[in-house]
């Protein structure tokens, strides 16, 4: 279904909104960090946050219960 890849810094030039960058997007209204998600086609979705670890949890969470 998709890749999660953990915590990473959300670098200043990513700045903070919605925009496309190389093979994604970037959604970040708070935060500089950010959790990366890996679609299945290889395109990328990085959300921001001041939690990251939570964020990725919640994802995991959710997923198990879809599955």
């Amino acid at each position: 279904m998709f890749k999660l890849n953990a915590k990473f810094s959300i670098l200043t030039w990513m700045g903070f909104g919605i925009h496309a960058f190389g093979t994604g997007w970037v959604y970040n209204i708070s935060g500089l960090w950010g959790v990366e998600i890996e679609l299945k086609g290889g395109s990328l979705v990085r959300l921001g946050t001041d939690e990251p670890n939570y964020l990725c949890q919640a994802i995991i969470d959710s997923k198990n219960n879809i599955e």
